[in-house]
């Protein structure tokens, strides 16, 4: 169970989620995202600019189901929000399902990568090798961060471009009509002034 609100679940990532089961194995165990998601969440919605703080809070606040299931071969499709609910309800499912669930589950992996790659035992930072498998090392975790960062920049942009289309249906979005003015201009948002994490 997590104990901080956050929009996203560690079950949502893999398990039956959206990463399931590439590239994430299908006996990996979704808590080790779990001290990750609010992190991640914060950094690609809010310190990127993508959305306000008020914005992101609802999107918490608004939650109707904690654990989301959209694959029926796993058992009944179980709604993020409400898409038969009032018109934000429906506008923040449409969004759910549209962007910010694959947004979000590429992002924690992102963030909790490092750290499942390399672990601090009583003798520091070490690889875990399972018996059938062979650790890529830091640089095969540094090559899978950038290829995952560019799939999170790509996203972030057309969920803005998305956002900005049906503003409208988004109260709490763009309130000084300010995050969409570069859309307008026909310019794309990029994430790119968002910080990877480096490994030496």
């Amino acid at each position: 169970m997590q104990i901080t609100p956050t929009i996203l679940q560690g079950k949502e990532i893999n398990n039956g989620g959206f990463l399931k089961a590439l590239p994430i194995s299908n006996a990996f165990n979704y808590s080790k995202f779990v001290p990750h998601i609010k992190s991640a969440e914060e950094r690609v919605l809010v310190e990127t600019g993508l959305m306000s703080v008020d914005f992101y809070n609802d999107l918490i606040n608004s939650v109707v189901n904690n654990i989301s299931n959209y694959n029926d071969a796993l058992g009944s499709v179980v709604e993020k929000y409400d898409s038969a609910g009032t018109a934000k309800q429906q506008a923040y499912e449409d969004l759910w399902t549209k962007y910010l669930h694959q947004l979000l589950s590429w992002e924690v992996l992102h963030m909790a990568l490092p750290f499942i790659q390399v672990q601090i035992g009583d003798a520091g930072a070490n690889f875990l090798e399972g018996n059938l498998q062979t650790s890529t090392g830091v640089a095969g975790a540094k090559y899978l961060q950038d290829v995952i960062r560019e799939r999170v920049n790509r996203q972030q942009a057309a969920m803005r471009v998305w956002l900005c289309d049906n503003k409208t249906d988004f109260a709490l979005f763009d309130t000084d009509d300010k995050l969409c003015e570069d859309c307008d201009d026909g310019n794309g948002f990029t994430a790119e002034d968002t910080l990877g994490i480096v490994f030496y």
